[in-house]
């Protein structure tokens, strides 16, 4: 049995010296945090794809359709990344798995770019 070490970081909440590197370290993480974020949705497949190819003005997809379609799509994540990793390929991500769903479903890619226009303004 392997033994951990805990280790206990005092801090005195009197002591300005503390408070401060606190606070440098909130506001270091909130910097990252943002920073990531808008990297995250810049380079989004799916949202690259919504913006370069379908219509702003689709009636945005109800709640419960919007969890049908994600329950079917999320299962068959799970089936076809099974099946990857059984054959030793890298499991596709969320995104590029999405919109091969979605074309997967519809065949055509107008009409799936049509279902995705409805699907993200629901998620808004």
């Amino acid at each position: 049995m392997v033994e951990e070490e805990v280790f206990e970081l005092e801090v005195d909440p009197e002591d300005e010296l503390d408070r401060n590197v606190d606070v440098r370290l909130l506001e270091a993480g909130r910097a990252i945090l943002s920073i990531w974020q808008t990297y995250v949705l810049e380079n989004n497949e799916v949202l690259q794809t919504w913006k370069r190819n379908c219509l702003k003005n689709e009636k945005p997809m109800s709640y419960l359709n919007i969890f049908r379609f994600f329950e079917e799509m999320m299962d068959k994540k799970f089936k076809v990344d099974s099946e990857d990793l059984l054959a030793r390929r890298k499991p596709r991500t969320m995104p590029e798995f999405l919109l091969e769903h979605l074309n997967r479903m519809f065949g055509l890619k107008k009409i799936a770019y049509r279902h995705l226009a409805q699907i993200m303004p629901a998620l808004n």
